[in-house]
């Protein structure tokens, strides 16, 4: 929930940016900032996941070992 909500308001920001300097910025600056934005729930996202997925083998995988 809070990747969410971290992402919405980042890309609220970049609106609000965009609205204000459409004229002035160059594409490029408007990408960069996407990206940067999303980068970080990008980031926190994958890691979660891969938490969650490791968390989860090593519960499926830990009573075999211990039979072995």
């Amino acid at each position: 929930m809070a990747i969410l909500v971290f992402f919405a308001f980042g890309l609220s920001v970049i609106i609000k940016i965009i609205k204000k300097r459409e004229d002035k910025m160059a594409w490029w600056k408007i990408v960069l900032l996407v990206l940067v934005s999303i980068s970080p729930g990008i980031f926190f996202f994958t890691v979660i996941i891969g938490l969650k997925l490791s968390w989860k083998w090593l519960i499926r995988d830990y009573p075999y070992d211990d039979e072995m």
